[in-house]
């Protein structure tokens, strides 16, 4: 219930960022209807003996994602909860505090349930022809911030793992 009725937020460009380690994280900017301004990936550098107090992303990484809120203008990052998360989010809020973003950038983080799945679907494919699978998860992420049902609509409910007797319903229904 709770997740499907998460509040939107409507009239601001997002980035949203589904983090990684091998493969970096996955960046999409969105704009206020949720459409696709542009999509990058970027690598975060963990040094010292924790690598979540010492966690940033690379010196010219950092640039970029600085350079994409200057050229794009969104003011929410959108962080996926899953493998890296806090990682990122250390990353992004390190950012935050020595004003690397505007003043005034906040950032959230994101249930991924059900994005990967989501990215390869036909649907998926359909609306985000030219993205490759990884970069189509970084949009619904964004997506969920901007209009949370309207993206968990797309998602089996299986995938979501949400309500406690939901793989004791037949599926032809």
């Amino acid at each position: 219930k709770h997740l499907l009725l998460t509040r939107p937020v409507k009239g601001i460009n997002i980035m949203a960022v589904d983090p990684g380690y091998k493969h970096g994280c996955k960046v999409a900017v969105l704009d206020k209807q949720g459409n696709v301004l542009k999509t990058d990936v970027v690598y975060l550098q963990l040094t010292g003996s924790s690598a979540v107090k010492a966690s940033r992303f690379r010196g010219p990484d950092e640039f970029k994602l600085s350079k994409l809120q200057t050229d794009l203008g969104f003011e929410i990052i959108a962080i996926g909860n899953g493998t890296a998360c806090r990682e990122t989010e250390t990353a992004i809020a390190r950012m935050i505090k020595e004003n690397v973003f505007r003043v005034g950038t906040k950032y959230t983080v994101v249930d991924e349930r059900g994005a990967s799945v989501y990215s390869v679907t036909p649907l998926a494919q359909q609306e985000l022809p030219s993205l490759d699978t990884n970069l189509r998860s970084a949009v619904s992420l964004g997506r969920r911030v901007l209009e949370p049902l309207s993206e968990y609509v797309k998602i089996e409910p299986q995938h979501l793992g949400v309500g406690q007797y939901q793989h004791d319903i037949a599926q032809k229904k």
